[in-house]
């Protein structure tokens, strides 16, 4: 029983291309043969049957036309999306680890360098030492020394001349000299 070419040629796995290429005969002309809109004549019937490796007689002269898209309603539809999930409540930040024993000491150096001792370093942050977590001490540390920073008196700019020396030896020179 004859077949439509189109079914033949999906059936042994090419594309309209590659049958073109093998046999000699144009993609718009395939198409139309496919279709079903012009017949196929027997010069092209025999080379088509020598790329397929079929008889003559298996290919059906006028294919019938392919059938149509499914419309939509014919068509199954999508389930739907799954929603998002509602965000989740945000867990606060966990809290800071107690301060170690190098923030604690150079924090109590820093206030000896402003004549503060432990007892009114500790009236003035609110606690005492060793209740202090990491983040507070890094304030405080970081406070003492915006204070020594801002106390400190400022540089005197340098007020250096060029040596005048023979040949124009420089002091780094004439130390190495």
């Amino acid at each position: 029983m004859p077949e439509d070419l189109r079914t033949i040629r999906k059936r042994k796995g090419m594309s309209v291309n590659q049958l073109a290429s093998r046999s000699g005969i144009s993609i718009a002309t395939l198409i139309q043969y496919e279709k079903g809109e012009r017949e196929i004549p027997p010069k092209d019937l025999r080379r088509l049957a020598k790329v397929l490796y079929i008889d003559e007689w298996d290919v059906n002269p006028r294919s019938s036309p392919p059938p149509p898209p499914p419309s939509r309603k014919e068509r199954p539809t999508m389930p739907p999306r799954p929603q998002k999930k509602p965000p989740e409540e945000k867990k606060p930040p966990p809290k800071s680890p107690p301060a170690r024993e190098t923030q604690i000491a150079y924090l109590l150096t820093l206030a000896a360098r402003f004549d503060v001792d432990r007892a009114a370093l500790e009236a003035e942050i609110g606690k005492p030492l060793e209740e202090l977590t990491q983040k507070e001490s890094r304030f405080w540390n970081g406070r003492y020394m915006r204070r020594m920073a801002e106390e400190r008196p400022p540089k005197s700019p340098i007020d250096r001349k060029r040596a005048y020396l023979p040949e124009g030896v420089d002091g780094f020179e004439l130390a190495y000299l």
